[in-house]
């Protein structure tokens, strides 16, 4: 719940804060388009990482702090150039988090129904501190979104350092003579 109440408190207002150092619409809509592109192909590329070594919590913890760090250095350079590598090393850092505190919910949820109560929480974060946000930001300054970001994604990190991860064996190849005779799955594997 506080990554998300974290991550909702600034997210939305990094345009606006581009804008005010300066930064051409046309570099904005540049790094907005970049962002989404470098969060996906990092997300995976993460979580195989995670999935392979089986590093799933020491990753977790590594990637929520340097999301944390890197997303914070924003609030500290000025030019294009270095807004959008810190912005999108933000990216490269941020995507594992959900996904590997994803794993974490599934490896430890007894039911789908105990996974969807966990990860309630987290739209109840991100619902709440969406409203308050901008309350606080429209009334102090965007410094405060910073702020109110640094505060609840350094709170989440404490637990991430509690939660435990079920050992899951690695994927192993399966061939197709393994699997039921059908023509939708044989096509699937060719």
């Amino acid at each position: 719940m506080a990554y998300y109440s974290g991550l909702v408190c600034i997210a939305p207002y990094m345009n606006v804060y581009y804008k005010r150092l300066n930064i051409s619409e046309r570099q904005i809509g540049i790094l907005a388009a970049l962002s989404p592109w470098v969060n996906a192909s990092s997300g995976a590329a993460w979580a195989a990482f995670a999935d392979y070594t089986r590093w799933h919590k020491p990753l977790l913890i590594l990637t929520s702090v340097l999301a944390l760090m890197s997303r914070i250095s924003t609030a500290f350079v000025s030019t294009f150039a270095m807004v959008c590598l810190v912005a999108l090393l933000s990216e490269t850092f941020t995507a594992p988090v959900s996904i590997l505190s994803d794993i974490a919910i599934m490896s430890a949820a007894k039911t789908d129904g105990h996974y969807g109560e966990q990860r309630m929480f987290a739209s109840a974060g991100w619902g709440i501190f969406s409203a308050l946000s901008g309350y606080l930001v429209s009334k102090y300054s965007i410094y405060t979104a910073f702020q109110l970001y640094f505060a609840l994604a350094a709170f989440a990190i404490i637990p991430v350092c509690f939660l435990k991860f079920h050992a899951k064996p690695h994927f192993q190849q399966v061939s197709s003579s393994a699997l039921p005779a059908n023509k939708c799955t044989t096509c699937l594997l060719h």
